[in-house]
């Protein structure tokens, strides 16, 4: 035991307190701790600083219990009036009084085992804990530069520019998503990239204001400190804190990009915490590096003198008792995770009102697009005016705004195509047939069945070896088969003709949206137009002039051909509205090649029906 009192030892005067003497043990327990020596490449610092905590952790063994400290005073000849003494300076001490009463439980004032290898690890105090004075000195640590603490380099981590980022481009995208639910309905996949995108925006917005909003608020803002003595990390008044010796590993490489300094990058090992400084600047990383070389020397220098004062005048954090990270917790990967990810735990409140804020105005700008989308639609049916365009706005917009002004203006067109057909219609007109015409239009403007049912019913009684009966009848010897004239695939052919010059006449007066005789596969409750026809042989026979030189008996005949039709206009749920019968004979003659004379008399009789039912509905011709 060294000759020196006990409260030399400490570094307090006898009328200490018990809180002085614990602050002051703290932090000579730090500076005299031997595990910032290398055993084997520093023995003698190594040893001394054993020699010396040792001696530290004997006297305040003695001084920390007052009955022992009061033996120790009796025994040593100390005044008995410490004790009041001791009391008053407790007392003026801002509530240190009741703060020991909380910290003075044995495990925490145990003294420092130096056999014990401890890892270093940095401290965590938040600002608004710490006494006035050191407050005051990292609020000027903040606001000076070098010049007013001995070579103090403060690096600037973070800024509120980046918050600002983080709130316009979210807001800007905002505003981008209502600009563009100002058109037609967005498809599945684009609607897929704007929910991600909004939602990343509103959880970005929230991230960026939550740290502006810290960021104004908090006194230490975002910095790193190298300090003679510390490590020093601030941020939003949170507070991380190593003393440079406890250091086990520093690196600083200098990076570069196309062969020009772009920064440099300090790695610090503190045993299991990892602390990693981006520097911009080339000249203050080169400051760094001289920095900790002299600083090193400096404090290495003073502890082998017991120069305590230079320790304490520039301890920042001098009785200051940090929250080290805990050494199991730290030790875990899963753990170290959850260190980092405990911020967003803490705000995930926040987070999940962003997410409800981004999945609102989705919802609002969804609700827009929809009404664009309805409104650009119904402008392009008005600019349009068809009767197909009205019905496509209704059919893809079944609840739209302009439902019903839609259906107006699809009544509108037929009222209008009854007065043109009334204005326009062939003077050869029959009335009845005219009738069904508007009966037709008035029913398509009721029920949307404006599609036409066109239904084709054939019967060929034209029967095989027809030919020769005609050669027995006529006594002839020579009767030109007829062959597949009116097979089916040919009379098919006819007919899709006849529907074709049919919906031709139609469409010179009744646009084809009004009424559409295009197809035969329509809709259920479709208006019919039917057509019954029966192909014939006549009894008559025809001969190619050329043959006029033959004899009867052996000149070539083609049967005369002809077609019975009945046509007929039927609306559902009423019946027939309109019908007339018509035989189509063959003409008187043909100039046609031999190949074709079947298919001219056939066509004549098509063209007979179709001219008929154009005239009788008072149609224009289409020739």
């Amino acid at each position: 035991m060294s000759k020196r009192n006990y409260y030399d030892v400490v570094g307090v005067d006898p009328t200490a307190s018990q809180e002085e003497l614990r602050q002051s043990y703290l932090m000579r327990s730090r500076v005299l701790h031997p595990d910032r020596f290398d055993q084997v490449k520093q023995p003698k610092e190594w040893k001394k600083a054993n020699e010396m905590l040792s001696e530290l952790n004997e006297a305040y063994t003695v001084l920390r219990n007052p009955k022992t400290r009061a033996e120790y005073d009796a025994k040593f000849g100390y005044s008995s009036d410490n004790e009041d003494k001791r009391t008053q300076r407790s007392q003026s001490e801002d509530g240190f009084a009741q703060q020991d009463k909380k910290t003075s439980e044995p495990q925490k004032d145990e003294p420092v085992n130096q056999s014990r290898t401890k890892k270093k690890l940095l401290n965590t105090v938040n600002f608004e804990e710490l006494p006035p004075d050191i407050k005051e000195r990292l609020v000027d640590r903040q606001k000076s530069g070098a010049g007013k603490f001995e070579g103090q380099i403060k690096i600037q981590t973070e800024k509120y520019s980046i918050s600002l980022v983080c709130i316009l481009v979210p807001l800007l995208w905002m505003g981008l998503l209502l600009k563009l639910a100002d058109n037609y309905k967005w498809p599945s996949e684009t609607i897929a990239w704007y929910s991600i995108i909004t939602i990343i925006a509103s959880l970005l917005f929230f991230w960026g204001g939550k740290r502006l909003v810290f960021w104004h608020r908090s006194t230490l803002k975002p910095y790193v400190y190298f300090t003679p003595l510390h490590y020093i990390r601030t941020h939003n008044d949170e507070i991380k804190y190593g003393y440079l010796w406890d250091i086990v590993d520093c690196d600083i490489k200098h990076d570069s990009s196309n062969g020009a300094y772009s920064s440099s990058t300090c790695t610090m090992v503190f045993d299991n915490s990892l602390e990693i400084v981006t520097i911009k600047n080339q000249d203050i990383a080169n400051q760094l590096i001289n920095s900790l070389r002299t600083w090193e020397i400096r404090y290495k220098q003073a502890f082998k003198d017991n120069d305590w004062n230079y320790f304490v005048t520039r301890d920042d954090f001098a009785g200051i008792q940090g929250k080290p990270i805990d050494d199991k917790l730290a030790s875990s990967f899963f753990s170290q995770l959850f260190l980092e990810l405990k911020p967003l735990f803490r705000f995930s409140y926040g987070y999940l009102l962003a997410l409800a804020v981004g999945l609102l105005w989705l919802f609002l700008a969804f609700n827009l697009n929809s009404y664009f989308d309805d409104k650009k639609s119904w402008e392009s049916a008005k600019l349009f005016n068809t009767a197909s365009s009205y019905r496509k706005y209704i059919d893809t917009h079944p609840e739209g705004r302009w439902k019903v002004e839609a259906q107006q203006q699809i009544g509108k067109l037929y009222e209008e195509s009854a007065r043109k057909y009334v204005k326009e219609r062939d003077s050869k007109y029959e009335n009845s047939a005219s009738n069904s015409v508007i009966e037709l239009l008035d029913y398509a403007k009721a029920t949307g069945n404006y599609k036409v049912s066109v239904e084709f019913m054939r019967e060929n009684k034209i029967s095989p070896g027809i030919e020769e009966t005609l050669k027995r009848k006529f006594g002839i010897a020579n009767v030109i088969r007829i062959g597949n004239s009116f097979s089916d695939d040919n009379m098919k052919e006819r007919e899709a003709y006849l529907l074709s010059t049919i919906s031709s006449a139609f469409k010179q007066i009744i646009p084809e949206d009004i009424l559409d005789f295009s197809s035969s596969s329509v809709q259920e409750k479709a208006p019919l137009f039917l057509v019954s026809y029966v192909v014939r042989v006549s009894g008559s026979l025809y001969f190619h002039d050329r043959d006029a030189s033959i004899h009867p008996r052996m000149r070539p005949f083609y049967p005369g051909i002809f077609v019975d039709w009945n046509f007929e206009i039927r609306l559902p749920e009423k019946g027939k509205s309109y019908s007339f019968a018509l035989k189509s004979d063959p003409a008187s003659h043909f100039s046609s090649t031999d190949a074709r004379v079947y298919d001219a008399m056939t066509e004549s009789a098509f063209d007979g029906f179709r001219s008929e039912i154009v005239k009788r509905l008072g149609l224009h011709s289409t020739k």
